[in-house]
Parts: structure tokens; C-alpha cells; sequence
């Protein structure tokens, strides 16, 4: 049976996550600085070694 959903609620699958792999290879929650912070200069220098801009 499947459950009702209140209209214009997303479904679970449409829920942007937050969780980011690094190219160290560890997996970080971006929206907790905490977390995010050691691993910029890792994105930055990846994005620089493949020619990657966001």
C-alpha cells in the first residue's frame, strides 16, 4: 500500500542531497563547514588538474 502524499510534496528521490565525494575519496556533507572546509583545497586543485570550473 502506498502512502499518500500531500500535494506538491517532493518525492524522496527528488530531494537534492548535500553529501559530496571528494576526490580524496572521502564522502562530506557541504552544507556543514566543519565538514567541508579541509577539503576545498582538494576540489579546487582536482577542478585545476582537469580543467574544470564551476
Amino acid at each position: 500500500m502506498k502512502a499518500k502524499r500531500a500535494r506538491g510534496e517532493k518525492l524522496d528521490s527528488e530531494i537534492p542531497s548535500t553529501l559530496r565525494r571528494c576526490v580524496c575519496g572521502d564522502v562530506f556533507d557541504e552544507w556543514k563547514p566543519a565538514e567541508s572546509y579541509p577539503h576545498c583545497a582538494h576540489i579546487t586543485a582536482g577542478q585545476a588538474a582537469n580543467g574544470t570550473h564551476r
